[in-house]
């Protein structure tokens, strides 16, 4: 089954079972899957463990329950799949800070968590895909080695580099801050020369002097996450293209000014540890306003 409509099923399956005592072990067992591999595609898509989704759906779902009159505690416990009463508000005070009694007392308004969506996913060929999102990420400092790359060259040469990196520098840098993460900076277009920085990184605690370092200011970021069903080492020149041609596709199809975005400067991330021979995930950052 393709990863898209994977994910799909997943999500749908858990919505339609919100109200038992859902577990990843009965999903792995419905689709016939490992629970890691269900574990890896849904955090790589959602950036939330699927475990942590299904609490909080349970959570939001019943909160409408208490709005009724007639649902006791013990009720809603029951109809969620709660043994006891008392584990459904120590759960909902975990979450929300307030039991379910206080909240209703308070009439504060609840942070719920809806059900994830599918709806802005670029898809990539018949099963690969990637998710749009934004978040903010703090300064980094990440060392390694420095290319110029010419335009029409950029997405063949681009993950040949990233390997040679990965396999011959890797290894050596020292003061490490995220083991198993490679992440490849683009920055310093040159328009007239058709060229343009490209640098095969990891992120540090400090500088490395035998290596090239670079300073990435806190910022605001569009992330795009791919998910393909092949190895991190496979992220070869027809699937750059593929992916690049997405995200521009995605950009081409937003408000005229809606953000503003850093042309200049924008770095992928692939954490190889989350990544086997059949599963990887790579997340793109583009810096905007």
């Amino acid at each position: 089954m393709h990863n898209r409509l994977l994910l799909q099923k997943i999500i749908n399956d858990i919505e339609e079972n919100l109200a038992e005592k859902l577990t990843l072990a009965d999903l792995a067992g419905r689709f016939g899957l490992s629970e890691i591999y269900i574990r890896k595609l849904f955090k790589s898509a959602f950036h939330m463990p699927i475990s942590t989704y299904i609490k909080k759906r349970k959570l939001s779902s019943s909160a409408g329950l208490m709005l009724a009159s007639d649902f006791r505690i013990a009720d809603i416990a029951a109809e969620y799949g709660y043994e006891f009463p008392q584990t459904y508000i120590n759960a909902f005070k975990r979450e929300y800070g307030m039991t379910p009694f206080q909240w209703k007392k308070s009439g504060k308004p609840l942070a719920i968590t809806e059900k994830v969506s599918l709806e802005q996913m670029i898809a990539i060929g018949e099963e690969n895909m990637i998710l749009p999102d934004v978040c903010i990420l703090p300064k980094m400092i990440l060392s390694g080695v420095k290319h110029n790359l010419g335009f029409a060259e950029s997405h063949s040469l681009a993950p040949q580099r990233a390997l040679e990196f990965w396999d011959l520098c890797y290894p050596h840098l020292d003061h490490v801050k995220e083991k198993g993460v490679y992440y490849g900076v683009t920055k310093n277009y040159d328009a007239e020369k058709q060229r343009s920085d490209y640098y095969c990184t990891a992120h540090v605690s400090a500088p490395n002097e035998k290596y090239c370092n670079l300073l990435l200011a806190k910022s605001r970021y569009a992330r795009f996450t791919y998910i393909g069903s092949h190895s991190y080492r496979e992220l070869d020149v027809k699937r750059a293209e593929e992916m690049y041609q997405a995200i521009a596709s995605y950009f081409r199809r937003q408000p005229e000014g809606q953000h503003i975005f850093d042309q200049n400067m924008y770095f992928e991330r692939v954490d190889t540890k989350a990544c086997t021979e059949d599963f990887c995930t790579m997340e793109w950052y583009i810096p905007y306003k």
